[in-house]
């Protein structure tokens, strides 16, 4: 699942560098180099990957409130959380 969400990302930093050829000449022709722009990717990506992190764990937590509740109540006594 990981090597999928790891594809996932990849096709779709490709597909978002592609649609912003433009941005990328435009920021060229006012004097930006090529650190600049990579810096500005990197913290756009590292905003993502961040925000995604989060997302994910409080699905996490609350998936595993529900698989806890269900199984109390089918009878299986054991806590995963408090």
């Amino acid at each position: 699942m990981v090597i999928f969400a790891l594809l996932g990302y990849v096709n779709n930093a490709l597909a978002s560098y592609r649609d912003r050829k433009r941005e990328f000449r435009l920021l060229t022709e006012v004097g930006a180099g090529a650190a600049e722009k990579r810096k500005i990717v990197f913290f756009e990506n590292a905003v993502i990957v961040i925000v995604v992190l989060l997302v994910a764990a409080v699905a996490s937590l609350c998936l595993l409130f529900i698989v806890q509740n269900m199984l109390k109540y089918f009878g299986a006594y054991f806590r995963l959380l408090f």
